[in-house]
């Protein structure tokens, strides 16, 4: 009997430890993904900023818009 009790109970933690690692997982690639936008949005911050200093410079060099 007690080796029976014993077995379910492994079981049941054996079950839990799972869940908790599955949950664990799920967050870490939440967090990867979110890492991946942010880095996504700044890069494109970046470009358009420079694109707006470039069309700046040229207004101010009399040469003509990239439209």
């Amino acid at each position: 009997m007690k080796s029976r009790r014993e077995a379910e109970f492994n079981q049941r933690r054996a079950d839990r430890e799972e869940r908790i690692n599955q949950i664990i997982q799920a967050r870490k690639q939440e967090r990867e993904a979110l890492r991946k936008k942010i880095f996504f949005v700044r890069s494109e911050e970046e470009r358009l900023k420079k694109l707006r200093e470039e069309e700046e410079a040229r207004k101010h060099e009399g040469g003509y818009p990239l439209h």
